[in-house]
């Protein structure tokens, strides 16, 4: 039925993704492995008393509950055997391993077989789900010849609230580039409608030959401080500073930044919510980019930022699957003025690097920070194979200084503009600080 073989050179068991709990009162530990012989019956036992009872499309079409029972556990036991899908486990007081959720992932051949049914109904049901998956028309959108698709996404209820179901889907990332796949998708029910949803994978990796951190500028400051200007170098955010940095992009760059301050996201704070988990996501790419400089006793302090982070063909909807209806608006309006040109088509890319926040702390203002900041982007790049950068602009001092350093505009949108679209966002009182948001590129051949 499946003719993908997972590659012999991947651990199995791989343990693909850990994180801690959000809500619970005590701290707890969770992991996403591979589902390994030891939990199968149990995987699938949990899958039968509950997930079958709930998931609608089976039951839109009337398929016998006994049918459902059987006929899934025929397709569960094909796919567990790809040894693709994947299991959330904690410990309890005792430490032993306990299953909390489960998402039977299975990597779909183009030359696959048809699945079918003796019975009617349950064949009417697969007949349903190709429809989508044709419709979506992955493999030639993609050119690909295979990809990670989800058949069952189940959280035990006494564990929901922990983001058990988004970190399931976070997993698949590591798991496609592992097994070199380019694209995960998923039969995805909103609003009474049924959609194929579409995630695309970036290949890019950072080179091994690039030390982590490295310092991409060292330059002196401008102002003279107790008799000294301060010497200044520019690296990647490590550890000992990511929780610093996030601070000062939630504490103080949202409400310095027009396009926050203006249409007063900064007051929201399901949307700052979702900003934090965004800035603190990218930091694990090692790309963003941190000032720093050393007082009279030697002590490091963190001077300015750069939340830079990969661009690729595909990461918005990775982007837009973490996000609610307010996130969502925010989403929108950004990636309205991104869709106005394809930078991929135009340059002839699959990767760039982007920006999500550049910010210096008022007491460095006038040491010529930002720019360094901003040059800083180009030894980046060029160590890391990247041949552009590029970002949306949206206050009008980060755009002077992206003119000094050399950026052009690909696009440009004004807030008067997208003001008149009642999807986007609205921001008054802007104009009075800056004109317009700016899709801004420079390129490095």
């Amino acid at each position: 039925m499946y003719k993908w073989i997972r590659p012999s050179i991947i651990k199995y068991p791989t343990i693909w993704r850990t994180f801690t709990n959000k809500i619970s009162l005590h701290r707890k530990e969770y992991w996403i492995q591979d589902i390994t012989p030891e939990y199968r019956d149990q995987v699938i036992k949990f899958t039968l008393q509950s997930f079958l009872h709930d998931e609608p499309l089976t039951k839109l079409i009337n398929v016998p509950y006994e049918t459902r029972i059987q006929e899934f556990m025929n397709i569960w036991k094909e796919i567990l055997n790809q040894r693709s899908s994947v299991i959330c486990l904690t410990k309890d007081g005792n430490s032993n391993p306990i299953l909390c959720g489960i998402n039977y992932t299975v990597v779909l051949s183009k030359t696959d077989k048809d699945y079918s049914s003796v019975d009617t109904n349950f064949d009417r049901f697969l007949t349903t789900i190709k429809f989508i998956q044709e419709n979506g028309k992955l493999f030639e959108k993609l050119n690909i010849n295979e990809y990670l698709y989800s058949f069952g996404l189940y959280v035990l209820p006494e564990y929901r609230g922990d983001s058990i179901g988004e970190n399931l889907l976070a997993a698949r990332e590591n798991m496609c580039k592992a097994f070199g796949l380019k694209a995960t998708a998923a039969c995805y029910k909103l609003l009474g409608l049924y959609f194929h949803k579409i995630l695309i994978m970036s290949a890019w990796k950072r080179p091994e030959s690039v030390p982590f951190p490295t310092v991409w500028a060292k330059f002196e400051g401008k102002i003279v401080r107790n008799g000294i200007k301060n010497i200044y170098w520019i690296q990647e955010v490590t550890d000992e500073y990511k929780s610093q940095v996030l601070q000062y992009m939630m504490d103080e760059f949202t409400l310095d930044e027009p396009f926050c301050k203006y249409s007063k996201i900064s007051e929201d704070p399901d949307v700052m919510k979702q900003f934090k988990e965004f800035w603190w996501e990218s930091f694990k790419e090692n790309l963003a980019l941190v000032c720093l400089t050393k007082d009279q006793n030697g002590v490091t302090h963190v001077a300015g930022m750069n939340c830079t982070l990969l661009g690729y063909k595909g990461d918005d909807d990775i982007v837009k699957n973490k996000l609610d209806e307010k996130g969502l608006h925010v989403f929108h309006t950004l990636k309205f003025v991104k869709d106005q040109v394809d930078p991929f088509k135009k340059f002839n890319i699959t990767e760039y690097l982007d920006g999500m926040g550049l910010y210096v702390l008022p007491k460095y203002r006038g040491e010529g920070l930002g720019i360094e900041l901003l040059r800083a982007r180009e030894p980046m790049c060029r160590a890391l194979g990247l041949k552009a950068t590029l970002t949306l602009f949206t206050s009008k001092i980060s755009q002077i200084l992206a003119e000094r350093v050399g950026f052009k505009d690909l696009y440009v949108a004004e807030y008067a503009d997208l003001e008149k679209n009642p999807g986007l966002m609205k921001f008054p009182g802007i104009q009075e600080h800056t004109r317009a948001i700016r899709f801004m590129y420079l390129l490095y051949e």
